[in-house]
Parts: C-alpha cells; structure tokens; sequence
C-alpha cells in the first residue's frame, strides 16, 4: 500500500500530482577539489578541521554530562555527525525573516558549526491558511539562499476529502477517520525525499529533526545537547523520540508535533508507522476501544466526535499511541518552540515578542531515569533544565 514515487521529479498515485524539485547542495559542494597542489591541500585540510570540530564538542559534551557515561548504555554513544531537517506542513509563515531566519539559527548554524552536516528537506503545502499566499508567489529566495534546501517538494493535501490511498475517510487511523492525514502526508513525502538522499549518498542519518515550517525556537540545538540525546538514545534499540510532553490534557503521553528529534530508526516509526495507521480500513471500532482504553488512565482529552456518537482523541495522543506501539521510546524536550501566527509579524518580517540578538539557552533532552526509563512532566524538565526560559509566547495549533 501507499504512495509510489514515479523517479525524482513526480511523485504519483491517484487523482494528485506532487512535484519534487531536488536542488542538491552537497552534489556541487562535494565535487572533488580542481586546481593546483595548494587548492587541494586547503580542501583536505577543511575538510580534516571540520572531524576535529566534532569530536573535539563530542568530548565537551561527555565532560560535562555525566549522564553520556551513566546511560546504562552497552557501549559508548555514536558521536552525531549527520541530522535531516525535515520542514512539513502548510507553509504559512514560513517566508517571514524573523521565522526562517530564527529556524536556521536555532536548528541549522549551532550544528553546522560543530561540524555536523545538517541538510534541509522541505514537503510543503501551497494551500497554506493564516499565512502567505504561496500559489501567488513561490518561497522567498531568502529561503533558499539561507536554508539551502537539499529537496523542495510541493503539493496540496484536502484533509476534509483526502485521496484514499493517503487516509480511508471511512475509518483512518484508529477508527477515529482522517483528522491530521495532511501532516503526516508531507512528512512522508519529506521521508522519501531523505531515504533517496541517504541511498545516493550510501549512508544513513543519524537523526531526522521533524518540524512545522512555521515553528521557532527559543533555544537552540547546540552540538553538546545532541550528544546527550544520542546518549539517550543508545539505551533504546528502536529508537526515542523527543518531544514536549503536555498535549491534550496529559502529563507525558501525548506530546506536541510541532518540533520532534527522531533518532533515525524512530522517525520511520514516526513517519510511517502513523501513515499506515490512517490507511485502516478494517477494526475500526475495536481500534477506537483500543486507543481510548489506552489513553484513559493517562488523563488524554477523550470527547465525543463532532458527527459522530463515538468517543475520540486529539491528533498528537494517536500520532504517540503510534510512536509507542512500534516500541519506539517517547523522551522530554524543551526547545520551547512557538507557532508564528500572522498576527506576530511586525512590518519587517519580524517576530514581535522575540528578540533575534537574545543569547538562546541550549535545547533540554530528558535523560532515562534509575528504571531506565523517560517520564518527566513538563514542570519536572524545566527543573532540570535550570535555565530561564526566554520570552516567546507559546501558541497552540
């Protein structure tokens, strides 16, 4: 089942085309070095300075951070050298200054100045509400001179009537029908875009960030908070996934999908373990029981469908009942990330409320605990964290 992908430049199936633009950055970095003796040299060189980098950060990280060590891990974690940024969903406003500017300054410049390679993915919907007008006029070519996008895919998702290889509107992911289809569909078309990289390239990631195209962050991922995460995540054979815990009136098993940190067998679970959920079509009501009796216990929003007379739960608490049924562990962040509405734009592309030059704390990654497991709320994490948290007003979906 699911979609067929139809060579680089279409992805096909059904009534929808999706178009894929891959503008591969690393393909003219990466050609080998022309001219004299002394070129080549300072390309070697370059090259040798950006290895010392990561392990010289990977050795701050274990100095500082007992926990690197004390994971109860088997071996000594892998030191991170590859992220996927991923950019999915209804574009909005994403071609703001103040929005794409603070997604490369938070996610992309800390890492790729350890010497980690961070190339962007971006699966985006032209049909974008509370933002800019994208089928007028296509990104801003700040964002391509910025972000320089590995891939740019764009297509346009009905969620009200999705095509049927995508969500059986008849049922869908747990009974509960096609509410939330449209993210999962452009993270999936970004997955693919970053397995072909990975298949060109004959190496996988070592993480997939997965984030809205109109999300910032207060904090920025800096290279030691990487390593601690993979010192997490060397605890957890099928992956973890961090994210911030708090959605839909629970403590800790619904999370936010605004901003996610994916070690790489995660974000298949993630991805495309939810994407084959909305595509069920049989079960459906032994589903629903399912995922409402799971999610009961843990105090999860459960309310009455709007058309129809069966209990239901918010989007983020059956995209983790995926997540967890795959056996992919679910671990706190705080990154304290913000949606941009257009109502926070100042006349410059500005975000009003942020202030770019603010010095950002590092991204918090939860640690398991003495039982070797992640469970802290969100209040729990801030303790740990004992940092401030910078001004920027949070905001829902």
């Amino acid at each position: 089942g699911g979609r067929s992908f139809a060579g680089e430049g279409q992805i096909v199936k059904g009534p929808h085309v999706v178009r894929v633009d891959e503008t591969s950055r690393d393909s003219r970095r990466r050609e080998a070095p022309t001219g004299g003796p002394a070129q080549v040299a300072r390309s070697s060189m370059a090259r040798a300075s950006s290895t010392l980098l990561v392990a010289a950060a990977s050795l701050r990280a274990l100095a500082k951070d007992p926990a690197v060590w004390a994971s109860g891990a088997s071996a000594a974690p892998h030191v991170p050298t590859r992220v996927a940024l991923c950019l999915a969903g209804q574009a909005r406003t994403f071609n703001a200054s103040g929005v794409h500017e603070n997604i490369y300054e938070t996610m992309v410049a800390p890492l790729r100045g350890a010497g980690v390679a961070v190339d962007v993915f971006l699966a985006l919907d032209r049909e974008s509400r509370k933002g800019f007008d994208y089928k007028a006029r296509p990104l801003a070519p700040a964002v391509r001179r910025l972000l320089q996008p590995a891939s740019v895919v764009w297509h346009t998702i009905d969620q009200a009537s999705p095509p049927a290889d995508l969500c059986a509107s008849d049922c869908g992911a747990y009974g509960l029908g096609c509410k939330g289809v449209s993210q999962t569909a452009h993270q999936t078309a970004c997955l693919g875009s970053i397995k072909r990289r990975e298949k060109r390239e004959g190496r996988p990631y070592d993480w997939v960030l997965l984030a809205r195209p109109d999300a910032i962050l207060a904090r920025a991922l800096a290279f030691d908070s990487l390593a601690t995460a993979a010192a997490t995540a060397a605890s957890f054979p099928k992956g973890v996934v961090f994210a911030r815990p708090g959605r839909c009136q629970t403590a800790t098993y619904c999370r936010s999908d605004t901003w996610v940190l994916a070690s790489r067998p995660a974000a298949d679970a993630y991805v495309l373990a939810h994407a084959e959920e909305f595509r069920r079509t049989t079960s459906c009501a032994a589903a629903r029981r399912e995922i409402v009796d799971a999610l009961a216990p843990e105090g999860a929003k459960v309310h009455v469908h709007k058309e129809e007379a069966y209990a239901t739960v918010c989007v983020e608490c059956k995209l983790y009942h995926t997540v967890r049924r795959a056996g992919v562990a679910v671990c706190g962040a705080i990154a304290d990330d913000a949606i941009v509405r257009q109502n926070r734009l100042a006349a410059d592309g500005g975000v009003e409320g942020v202030d770019p030059l603010a010095r950002r704390p590092p991204v918090f990654f939860e640690a398991p605990g003495a039982d070797g497991r992640c469970g802290a709320n969100e209040s729990e994490l801030l303790a740990m964290a004992q940092t401030m948290r910078p001004a920027v007003r949070a905001s829902n979906r």
